[in-house]
């Protein structure tokens, strides 16, 4: 494999101790014209941290630059990915096409971090170095991101160390000159230091895009002082002579499903003499402070409050020098009290439906409002089976089949979590699928006096919902067809023929109770012919085609 490999000289770097305030009186710990220079040894412990500088103040603050070994550090290969290289002295990152054809290469390392650092103490900045001693292709930029689950550097691969890793921290560009290269990671080590994240390491990420283009840095078990380190700048404050600060952990859900719930709080105390005390205050949303614990060294207790209220909590914490802490003027935590499950109901179908069903409800929950809906269908009187979830609309649409009888039930969660139950009044409904339309004829034409006649029709919806309505129309000598009964509940009507001599050709439509509407059939209409035949007859004559009830209508 080409590789464009250069090992340079170990070189000694120069760390510069930037200036520090003091927490409380703003003394400068290093002035600009006192500023350190600290030399970093080669010979540097791979395996024992190092104190590189450490100063004490005339008030008992401490600054200190240590220099903090890999416990573990490997690299991963995307080919093969379950090869593992924790035994190597070398670390290599970004993507290898020649030679070997590793592939994609990726760095992980885990620093003996917090080490000897006091409990307490302030990061002042904390650095990660790695030697640069091999390099192919152009220069690339290298990310830093946080690992967030633990790790074996002699068990680690590519297939079984992703995707534990957090967002990313920092990153640097890396040029093609050995030496040494530096990630700053403060803010990282500060979230290590107050548990925030855990320690589980870190992971290098490179241009892992196809082609010849690494970076090879020494691994701790190279062996010449040019092994993985992080340099942390920290101070320790003089005594303590600041207050503590109080946070709560619970509640945190804006929900309570029992009247009594727990409340649990804790406090950091940057003074380093710890929290002696606490004192917690309560109110109810819009009311008065009132103490609720004093002098408690607990940090939870149970709090017994009441349905459909709402209540805030803040408190103070004293520490072991006497410093007090001042209460929050906003609440620090806030909860409201909802045991009672929403009321819903189904809105109750006809005794009949068509295939297309309108299933409607409603709900209502004063505490803390209706979070979602749930609904259950039974075909025929089985067994009940879910339809829909997740719902926050009120109304849905079912496809039935014709002649089923299909049930619905509904039930509401509130945003406590609370839920009614499927039985409860008003909340199932139940309805007979009619899908088919009925059909409908003129069934008899009657003479009454001197032009005027007496149409009849009749309509069958075998077993479905029944007929509710009918339409009536007709057409003159074969013209544009006329409304003459609408939306009508009666059988028959009188119709005076004012357009004189002709045919007119009457049919007939239902619509049952399921709303289901029949077609016109002009097989079942009937024609009402007045004044002389055509052609060839001069004889004058009324004809009628049916005379009484002759003709039945069913499906």
């Amino acid at each position: 494999m080409q590789q464009l490999i250069q090992k340079f000289a170990k070189l000694t770097a120069l760390v510069f101790i930037v200036p520090l305030l003091l927490s409380n009186d703003l003394t400068l710990l290093f002035a600009e014209e006192e500023r350190q220079q600290v030399t970093i040894p080669s010979d540097l412990s791979a395996s024992e941290p190092t104190v590189l500088y450490q100063e004490t103040k005339a008030d008992g603050s401490i600054n200190a630059l240590i220099s903090l070994p890999a416990v573990q550090d490997t690299y991963a290969a995307s080919n093969p990915r379950s090869i593992n290289f924790g035994g190597a002295d070398t670390l290599l990152l970004g993507y290898n096409s020649a030679g070997s054809n590793l592939g994609a290469l990726r760095l992980l390392i885990r620093f003996d971090f917090p080490g000897p650092i006091p409990s307490g103490a302030i990061i002042n900045s904390a650095r990660i170095r790695l030697y640069l001693y091999g390099v192919t292709g152009d220069s690339m930029s290298a990310q830093i991101r946080h690992l967030v689950s633990g790790w074996n550097e002699y068990e680690v691969t590519w297939d079984n160390h992703e995707p534990d890793w957090g967002s990313a921290d920092t990153s640097v560009g890396i040029g093609v000159n050995p030496g040494w290269v530096e990630w700053d990671i403060t803010r990282l080590a500060k979230q290590w230091q107050n548990g925030s994240e855990a320690n589980d390491g870190i992971i290098v990420l490179g241009n892992e895009n196809p082609g010849e283009h690494q970076r090879a840095f020494w691994s701790r078990e190279g062996g010449n002082g040019q092994h993985p380190q992080l340099l942390v700048d920290y101070s320790q404050s003089a005594p303590d002579r600041e207050a503590p600060h109080t946070w709560f952990e619970h509640p945190t859900n804006r929900y309570q499903q029992s009247d009594r719930f727990t409340v649990e709080w804790k406090a950091d105390d940057p003074g380093g003499s710890g929290v002696d005390y606490y004192d917690i205050q309560y109110r109810e949303a819009g009311q008065n402070w009132q103490d609720w614990l004093r002098h408690t060294t607990e940090t939870r207790s149970s709090f017994l409050g009441q349905n459909g209220k709402s209540y805030e909590f803040r408190g103070r914490a004293v520490d072991k020098a006497h410093n007090v802490e001042a209460y929050s003027n906003a609440p620090q935590a806030a909860t409201t009290v909802d045991i009672a499950p929403p009321a819903v109901t189904m809105q109750a179908l006809p005794a009949y439906s068509g295939d297309t069903v309108q299933v409607a409800w409603s709900g209502v929950d004063p505490e803390s409002g209706i979070q979602r809906y749930e609904l259950l269908y039974s075909i025929d009187n089985q067994s009940w089976n879910s339809w829909l979830a997740g719902l926050t609309q009120t109304s849905a649409q079912y496809d039935g089949v014709h002649g089923q009888t299909v049930g619905f039930a509904v039930r509401a969660i509130d945003n406590a979590n609370n839920a009614s139950t499927w039985n409860a009044p008003n909340t199932f409904t139940f309805t007979t699928i009619d899908g088919q339309a009925p059909v409908a004829c003129i069934s008899a034409i009657q003479g009454v006096s001197t032009n005027t006649y007496r149409i009849h029709w009749a309509g069958d919806d075998g077993a479905g919902a029944g007929i509710r309505t009918y339409d009536v129309r007709y057409r003159f000598n074969n013209g544009e067809w006329q409304s003459w009964q609408q939306q009508v509940g009666f059988d028959n009507a009188v119709f005076t023929p004012i357009q004189g001599d002709g045919a007119y050709f009457f049919t007939v439509r239902a619509v049952d109770h399921a709303s289901n509407q029949g077609a016109y059939q002009e097989s079942l209409g009937s024609t009402l012919r007045i004044g002389f035949t055509t052609p060839s007859t001069d004889a004058y004559m009324l004809y009628l085609p049916f005379i009484g009830n002759q003709r039945e209508c069913k499906l």
